[in-house]
């Protein structure tokens, strides 16, 4: 049986500088670890926030991704949007607490985007990545599972070129 990211190659007309990246992509997580990982922080989630309503916030493709996952195992109120940065309270209600969800941060700084939140009304924020970052609040992924300073993720809403986004797994190449 081919790999999904082997199938993906040979089904698409993926340009050959993209596909030169992908050919020695590693698998760094499965679909369905991605999966119980997001469990996981969905557990903690809802714990931290079921009693309060809050807003959660999409910042970037790989973001709309996760909260995808998220929103089918949150089971308590919460108010969705798209954050956008120049318009930092996006779906966030006077006194609302803000879980942002994205991809990564790599377009955003965490201390302004929290500032301007809470500057529009927001009670706090919260940070919550796929990828690990230590400005983050949370992440799905353990921060000795992948080093994005090293690397390029690709899967899971993570892209080279725009390719790659929609595979199941979650790949780094270099």
């Amino acid at each position: 049986m081919r790999s999904s990211l082997q199938a993906y190659l040979d089904a698409q007309q993926v340009p050959l500088h993209v596909r030169r990246r992908l050919r020695d992509a590693r698998l760094v997580v499965d679909s369905a670890e991605i999966e119980h990982l997001t469990d996981q922080l969905a557990v903690r989630l809802t714990l931290a926030w079921q009693d309060v309503c809050p807003a959660l916030l999409v910042h970037d493709a790989p973001g709309i991704v996760l909260a995808g996952m998220l929103m089918r195992r949150l089971g308590f109120a919460l108010t969705f949007d798209t954050l956008y940065v120049e318009e930092a309270a996006s779906g966030v209600h006077d006194g609302q607490m803000a879980i942002v969800v994205a991809g990564s941060l790599e377009h955003l700084e965490p201390r302004q985007l929290s500032e301007q939140l809470q500057d529009r009304g927001a009670a706090g924020v919260v940070l919550v990545t796929l990828l690990p970052d230590s400005r983050a609040d949370d992440s799905v992924l353990p921060a000795e599972r992948i080093d994005t300073s090293l690397v390029t993720p690709v899967g899971c809403g993570f892209d080279i070129d725009g390719f790659g986004a929609n595979l199941p797994h979650l790949y780094s190449c270099r």
